[in-house]
C-alpha cells in the first residue's frame, strides 16, 4: 500500500508540473563601438622677423626671409594628404601679402620652399603628404607704401588643417 501511495504522489506531482507554466527570460546584448577618422597633430611657433629702422627699406623694400616651420606629429596611417588653408586680414594695397595693422606701410610676404616658390596669401592653400614630418615656408617684411609709423609687430596667421 505504501508503494502505491508513493507512486500516486509522484505521479500527482509529476501532473503538477506538467500543468505548471515554464520559466523563461530573455536578454539582450548590446554591441558597441565606434571607428574615428584618423588624426594629425600640428604645431607652428612664432617666428621673429626682425627689428629694423625705416630707412633701411629706402634702399631695400624686403627683409631677408625667415623659415616658419609647421611640424607634423601622430598622424594615423590612413591620412595620405595633408590640406592647410591659410587666413588672416589681406594688406589694402595689396591683397597678396598680410596686413600689419600697427604699421600702414608695412606688410608680410609668405611663399612655400617649392622649386618653384608659390606665394601664401590669404585664403591660399597647400597640399602636402602626410609622409613630410614638416613643411617649411619663408616669410619676411615687405614695405608696399611709404612707412609712416613705428612700433612692435604682431601680424596674426590662421592655419586651418583638414586630411584625408
Amino acid at each position: 500500500m505504501n508503494s502505491i501511495l508513493r507512486t500516486m504522489a509522484i505521479a500527482t506531482g509529476m501532473a503538477l508540473i506538467a500543468i505548471a507554466p515554464a520559466r523563461a527570460a530573455d536578454l539582450t546584448i548590446n554591441f558597441t563601438g565606434s571607428f574615428a577618422r584618423g588624426t594629425c597633430v600640428f604645431s607652428v611657433a612664432d617666428v621673429d622677423l626682425g627689428t629694423y629702422a625705416a630707412p633701411d627699406f629706402n634702399a631695400t623694400p624686403t627683409t631677408p626671409w625667415k623659415v616658419v616651420r609647421i611640424n607634423r606629429n601622430s598622424c594615423t596611417s590612413d591620412i595620405s594628404t595633408i590640406h592647410t588653408t591659410f587666413a588672416g586680414a589681406p594688406h589694402p594695397n595689396n591683397a597678396g601679402l598680410w596686413q600689419v595693422s600697427t604699421i600702414a606701410g608695412l606688410a608680410v610676404e609668405m611663399q612655400n620652399l617649392d622649386a618653384s616658390p608659390v606665394r601664401m596669401s590669404p585664403g591660399s592653400r597647400i597640399d602636402w603628404p602626410s609622409t613630410f614630418a614638416r613643411y617649411d615656408l619663408m616669410a619676411r617684411f615687405s614695405r608696399v607704401s611709404a612707412i609712416t609709423s613705428y612700433g612692435a609687430v604682431s601680424v596674426p596667421v590662421t592655419l586651418t588643417f583638414t586630411y584625408n
